[in-house]
């Protein structure tokens, strides 16, 4: 703000950056002056629209902080712009506020200051008259707040409203006089910068002495500054030579998880090749003599024979027809890895045609799967042979008419359910029994959790399992 005069770009440069940061840290006590500041700064510039809006928002602050003291000069700077403007009702009005707040607070300085700013009203008005009544005012004032440099000031005007009023008799006496006060504030600025030369002769002295001192201040603080750089380097070099090695463990244990995972990757293959052979060996030798021996057994069932061994006969037939089955289904999950549950979901529909074909139970599929889920062969199997048991315990002892096989997706668990509406069981007495420890241990195995229920109106056998 200070150097305004000299480069005022520059002042309002400064002056912005300076209002910005105290804005931003909400300085309001502050902001009251930057404010009345920069308006100064726009009228200087001639930006009479923003100076009129940072006047503005210092006497709103001002009034919101309740600064009684200050409101007086943002309504005296809003008194000058509108003035400016030619608009001056609204400056006499700004004005007459300004002594209402200078009146409460008895400011003898601010009141004065007033009554000049009055004579410029009127003066820029072109009511010579009035101004000059309001100058003299101040003049013959005994209002002690009153300076030299304003007396200087009232004479300087009334010398330009003579000359225009044509009477050169006052004017050339109020000059006079203006000089006179004029000539004084120039001794008092030499006097007043004389002794700022002594008290710099005096101090130049002390400065002397403390520059030498800050010289070996300086060589001691260089002296410390070349220690701390050796230390900085010496930590430097360990940070960095623990930095390195901690980098080459990061490398050795990534290369140690890549082998890992390639040799387990290996395995993973060998198994599965295996698997493959195992099943490709069960499916080309055991399961072929199975085939023959069912196909035997139907040749001779159309040979003669008595009905205890046409029995016998059957029931070989049966039992071989479902170890091939058992065996057909253990080659089809050992073939895969990874499967989805749609391939469980086509072996269920085999089982529910075969039971359809038979006419003994209704049975009903209620799948409500919304997504073919990724899911691994071990435990889709136990899945299936979960769901196998449950269903043949029904036909075996439930004496009901109804099968109900359910699957849901709920919450990232599959859910899977086989109801009967037989006669029920004692669960807590049958629990070693009927095939029932298997689906726990198949359960487990997959860590899935198996609950069975059973009471008058049927068994269900349900399976929770996370996917």
């Amino acid at each position: 703000y200070q150097i305004k005069r000299r480069n005022l770009q520059r002042a309002i440069t400064l002056m912005r950056k300076g209002k910005g940061i105290a804005e931003e840290n909400s300085f309001d006590t502050l902001l009251t002056s930057i404010y009345d500041n920069y308006g100064v700064l726009m009228e200087m510039d001639d930006q009479l629209d923003s100076a009129e809006y940072y006047y503005n928002k210092a006497l709103n602050l001002k009034t919101r902080i309740k600064d009684s003291i200050g409101i007086p000069y943002s309504l005296n700077n809003l008194a000058g712009v509108y003035a400016m403007k030619n608009d001056f009702d609204k400056a006499f009005k700004m004005l007459k506020k300004s002594d209402e707040y200078r009146a409460k607070e008895n400011d003898f300085y601010g009141k004065i200051s007033n009554q000049v700013m009055y004579g410029d009203l009127f003066l820029f008005k072109g009511d010579l008259d009035s101004a000059a009544k309001y100058f003299k005012r101040v003049i013959n004032s005994k209002n002690e707040a009153k300076n030299n440099q304003m007396i200087g000031y009232c004479y300087e005007k009334l010398t330009e409203i003579y000359q225009r009023k044509k009477n050169y008799k006052a004017a050339l006496e109020s000059q006079k006089k203006y000089m006179a006060y004029k000539d004084s504030l120039i001794n008092l600025e030499t006097n007043r910068k004389i002794a700022e030369l002594e008290i710099e002769y005096e101090t130049e002295k002390k400065d002397r002495m403390l520059a030498e001192n800050k010289l070996e201040l300086e060589r001691r603080n260089s002296l410390l500054f070349i220690t701390a750089l050796v230390i900085l380097f010496m930590l430097i070099l360990i940070w960095g030579t623990f930095k390195y090695n901690k980098f080459k463990r990061e490398q050795y244990k990534k290369q140690f998880e890549i082998n890992s995972r390639m040799e387990k990757e290996k395995l993973r293959r060998k198994i599965a090749d295996e698997k493959l052979r195992i099943a490709r060996e069960l499916h080309d030798n055991i399961g072929s003599q199975l085939t023959f021996m069912i196909s035997t057994l139907d040749n001779i069932s159309y040979i003669d024979r008595d009905d205890k061994m046409s029995k016998r006969l059957d029931h070989l037939r049966n039992f071989t027809s479902n170890t091939l089955n058992e065996l057909r289904n253990t080659i089809w999950a050992m073939k895969n890895d990874d499967m989805t549950l749609d391939a469980m979901i086509l072996k269920l529909n085999e089982i529910k045609s075969h039971f359809a074909e038979e006419g003994k139970f209704k049975f009903i599929f209620d799948n409500n799967l919304k997504e073919n889920l990724s899911i691994s062969s071990i435990k889709v199997l136990n899945l299936f042979r979960i769901a196998q048991e449950a269903i043949q315990n029904a036909i075996k002892y439930s004496e009901g008419t109804e099968i109900k096989l359910t699957l849901n997706y709920l919450n990232n668990f599959l859910h899977l359910s086989v109801e009967d509406n037989g006669k029920g069981f004692d669960v807590n007495s049958a629990i070693n029994g009927n095939g029932l420890d298997n689906m726990k241990n198949r359960a487990n195995k997959i860590g899935g959790e198996l609950n069975i229920s059973s009471g008058s109106n049927g068994t269900t056998v349900s399976l929770k399992l996370a996917i």
